[in-house]
């Protein structure tokens, strides 16, 4: 083979290398075409449980994901309220589009590979048209039943101004049991006076046992604006002789 000849094979042989190397993988790092394989992350950080909410309320969300997020969704009893598509995830949420009361709210991320993650619900209570009232004895306490029983060792809570005319309620009752209590059961009763045994029972609960207790009481008539109110917590104290149970309760009045 000439000189000539062989020049031309290795300058074949050379291109054809190179063709080959430039049909290797392309291995870009934009973001919608990098493997993501891990699910998105999300935290609210300043929504706490029934916290009390009026107007225009800024949900702060923390959301993180392996390549990319692609939106937050701020979810009201399971409905998209509001979305953020940018960092920081602060969506303004207006209250006022919603019914006063409980409502549940979560965050719901999406990456830009479709994969979701969604914060736990968390119950909060608005007030728009309503307000917390305020206890002579607080909204903390502890029941504390003698041994032996020794008769009625209910808990009567007293509004400081009455109802202001209310013409709903709200009450929110969180306790936490020690393990070898065994199960407190407490009757909620709503009522005007000084007391149940001075004034009017409007609603009863009945038997509630689970920690948050949660009653909505059905009131006949708007609570008095000029008397005094009260929440009647009654124990079943016969099974809890010489027990002692930390609790805080909470009323909310609705016009």
């Amino acid at each position: 083979m000439s000189m000539t000849s062989k020049h031309l094979v290795w300058a074949v042989f050379l291109i054809a290398s190179i063709a080959v190397i430039g049909c290797s993988d392309d291995t870009t790092t934009d973001a919608g075409s990098v493997d993501d394989l891990a699910d998105p992350g999300i935290s609210m950080d300043n929504v706490d449980l029934f916290a009390a909410i009026a107007g225009m309320f800024n949900v702060e969300v923390t959301a993180t994901d392996d390549v990319a997020v692609q939106k937050v969704d701020l979810m009201i009893d399971g409905a998209v309220a509001a979305t953020s598509t940018e960092a920081p995830f602060t969506i303004p949420w207006d209250t006022t589009t919603a019914s006063d009361g409980i409502v549940s709210i979560s965050a719901l991320v999406t990456d830009t590979a479709g994969k979701t993650a969604e914060t736990e619900a968390i119950a909060v209570v608005l007030i728009n048209s309503g307000e917390e009232v305020t206890f002579i004895e607080g909204n903390t306490g502890t029941i504390s039943i003698p041994d032996p029983v020794a008769g009625d060792n209910h808990v009567a809570h007293h509004w400081t101004t009455g109802a202001n005319g209310a013409t709903g309620a709200l009450v929110i009752l969180q306790f936490e049991a020690d393990a070898g209590d065994g199960e407190w059961t407490f009757v909620i009763d709503v009522g005007t006076g000084g007391c149940p045994h001075s004034g009017e029972t409007l609603a009863t609960s009945g038997a509630l046992t689970a920690s948050p207790i949660i009653f909505e009481p059905d009131l006949s008539s708007a609570l008095p604006a000029d008397t005094g109110c009260f929440v009647h917590m009654a124990v079943n104290e016969a099974d809890h002789a010489g027990d002692d149970l930390d609790f805080e309760v909470r009323v909310f009045n609705f016009f």
